[in-house]
């Protein structure tokens, strides 16, 4: 996402547009799904792991 926000920035200050829009590639996991079955508060907690939230304040 950074590379999309970064290139559409350098366009506008440069007063230009992009010669090729950006495309995203696909991934697939080819029917597989998730390597170990989880909910979404397992898979939010994996996210956001380290970034400073209420588990890591009880670390500190």
């Amino acid at each position: 996402m950074s590379e999309v926000f970064e290139r559409g920035m350098r366009a506008y200050v440069a007063g230009t547009t992009p010669l090729q829009p950006f495309r995203l590639r696909r991934i697939t996991t080819k029917g597989q799904g998730l390597a170990k079955p989880m909910d979404w508060a397992e898979i939010r907690e994996l996210t956001y792991e380290g970034q400073g939230g209420e588990r890591e304040a009880g670390k500190r």
